[in-house]
């Protein structure tokens, strides 16, 4: 059970960090793919009459921060005391200007969100370039709204709600938790690390491998370093999304993973056994072997970084309308086709995929 106290982040025993530790502290031996987290294209390879191949240079955009602007904070929300973030996904046309903007994960405040997506769509920015033309990008971006002073820890009743669903969960009492999840109500960013993780907890015990993998994304809230939780358990809560990620096969994410934990220090075992992982992953990403993905349209959207150029959605229970492509060099949108297997153009660089659909669609991405 992770502890947590009023007006300040949680401090944690011995007991609870070792508890913590066995429940997410397994690597799992998996083959993957990954994808590149760079903006420059691989090296081509060089012709055998041993002639010169230019190599094209790319450039992703860069806000131009004397325009930027960050989102109104909502009075309501200010007056409330709530805080939230919001990571969104955008294009960047050849101009500077943004399209297409898309929201990929938040902390759930509907107003907050609605606040970023208008404030997103007012950003300027120098624009990608290929080989010194401007060309479309893709960016992502993520929005805080954080008090001033920011809110300094949990609320009382926050700690006596998060505390007695932990102690229901350690006790397999479902009854008991349900009631509790019931009345945890978020109101600030430190409160919100800690109800990603008690929803982890609880999907562990009551929930599937995507539950549990949205509890452990909205903990980690997009960062790369501890922010909200404690230094002892951020790095804790990554080895627990890199396994779950590539128990699901979202390998891209597993690699954004593993670069956030080289950055925050593991120790070298782990690390080890971590690269090993790493290692089987580089070798799918170019052969020819597929791989299936689980998905859902929760809200009537799933976002997803493609892995591979080759991909097919096989939708096992309701309707899939739209695909729409993001990547660091073109954004293309059409009409799903469930009879048609996809091929993403060379040189479109790193891609975001976002399915939209009937809200509860479940299906298969298959890559290859």
């Amino acid at each position: 059970m992770v502890g947590i106290r009023a007006g300040a982040l949680g401090r944690f025993t011995r007991k609870q960090l070792v508890h913590l530790t066995r429940v997410v502290s397994c690597v799992v031996s998996l083959f993957a793919s990954t994808i590149s987290v760079t903006q420059t294209p691989a090296q081509p390879p060089q012709p055998t009459d041993g002639a010169a191949v230019p190599i094209e240079v790319f450039q992703g955009p860069r806000p131009k921060f004397k325009d930027f602007r960050l989102p109104d904070y909502p009075g309501g929300e200010k007056l409330d005391r709530n805080e939230g973030w919001v990571q969104l996904c955008l294009m960047v046309d050849a101009g500077g200007q943004t399209y297409e903007p898309a929201i990929m994960r938040s902390s759930g405040n509907k107003v907050f969100d609605h606040e970023a997506l208008k404030a997103v769509r007012s950003l300027t920015f120098e624009p990608a370039s290929l080989n010194g033309k401007p060309v479309d990008s893709g960016y992502e971006i993520k929005f805080k709204y954080r008090l001033s002073p920011p809110a300094d820890g949990a609320r009382p009743e926050f700690v006596r709600n998060y505390n007695a669903l932990m102690k229901a969960t350690a006790a397999n009492d479902k009854a008991a938790a349900d009631a509790a999840l019931s009345k945890l109500h978020v109101s600030n960013l430190y409160e919100d690390a800690y109800f990603g993780l008690a929803t982890s907890s609880y999907a562990e015990h009551w929930g599937d491998d995507m539950q549990q993998l949205a509890g452990l994304q909205r903990a980690i809230a997009a960062e790369d370093s501890p922010r909200y939780l404690p230094k002892q358990i951020f790095p804790v809560a990554l080895r627990a999304l890199f396994r779950l990620q590539v128990r699901t096969h979202d390998y891209g994410g597993a690699l954004i993973t593993w670069e956030k934990l080289t950055r925050v220090g593991i120790d070298a075992e782990t690390a080890d056994n971590i690269k090993h992982v790493i290692d089987q992953l580089e070798v799918l990403r170019t052969d020819t072997r597929e791989y299936a993905v689980p998905g859902k349209l929760e809200n009537g959207t799933w976002y997803f970084h493609l892995f591979k150029s080759h991909f097919q959605v096989a939708v096992a229970d309701g309707h899939v309308s739209e695909v729409r492509l993001r990547c660091d060099r073109r954004y293309v949108f059409f009409a799903f086709d469930p009879q048609v297997r996809y091929d993403v153009a060379n040189g479109s660089g790193k891609c975001t995929l976002e399915l939209v659909g009937e809200p509860g669609t479940t299906f298969s991405l298959i890559q290859s």
